[in-house]
């Protein structure tokens, strides 16, 4: 009995040392593709630096992405630079028809952050793309609320008078002007065909805004005389 029960120990002892080998050649295998992982996203990560240096954003983007592919949860900063890019540096015509890879990275951030204000004022420009105009609106003015940036405002001001919404967005510009507006401040306006962003003077933009109003009324010398004013 005792030659059995020391036969069955031994048993253990090997079924003990044979699933302590395993794991240790499973931790070995696991470090071995984390470094060899590493060892493949360095190289990516050093495209990408140069790329940015030299202003090849389409390189960097797609050295983003293969970045992202390997490490999803790793590079979260990564799914900002990747949306504005998408935004900014694509062509209009792609975006025109389809908004799909921009909104996948501006979600895909906000999952991890979903208050992160720069992916929302995308998200804002985004729907203005896809002419979700009544969203877009809504979006611009929550920023608006949330960080009282008149870039914001300004974008919901403009897309109501695209809409002819005249009288409220009158009342809004009117608001607006009545306050004293720190020369410092500037509204963020993107030209998307020519990659172009700018900040302008925040009252000059608004008074911009004005001149849109006048000459839906008609009022084409008073056009003349506030964009004298913006200038």
């Amino acid at each position: 009995e005792r030659n059995a029960n020391d036969k069955k120990l031994a048993e253990i002892q090997q079924k003990l040392y044979n699933q302590d080998a395993a794991i240790a050649k499973l931790n070995d295998s696991v470090l071995n593709a984390e470094k060899r992982m590493n060892e493949t996203v360095k190289p990516g990560m050093d495209v990408y630096e140069k790329s940015v240096l030299v202003h090849d954003y389409k390189t960097a983007t797609s050295a983003l992405q293969f970045i992202t592919t390997l490490k999803p949860n790793d590079y979260i900063w990564a799914y900002d630079s990747l949306a504005f890019y998408h935004y900014f540096y694509a062509d209009v015509r792609d975006l025109t028809r389809s908004t799909y890879t921009l909104q996948y990275f501006i979600n895909k951030g906000l999952s991890f952050n979903k208050n992160t204000r720069f992916l929302l004022e995308l998200k804002a420009r985004t729907l203005l793309i896809e002419q979700d105009d009544t969203a877009s609106i809504k979006l611009f003015n929550e920023l608006f609320t949330a960080t009282s940036d008149l870039t914001y405002k300004w974008y919901a001001i403009y897309i109501e008078l695209a809409r002819n919404n005249i009288k409220s967005s009158e009342a809004e510009i009117n608001k607006i002007l009545a306050q004293e507006i720190s020369g410092l401040k500037k509204v963020r306006l993107d030209h998307l065909p020519e990659h172009i962003r700018e900040s302008v003077n925040a009252k000059a933009a608004f008074i911009y805004l004005r001149s849109i109003i006048f000459q839906s009324k008609g009022h084409y010398q008073k056009v003349a005389d506030v964009l004298k004013e913006a200038l």
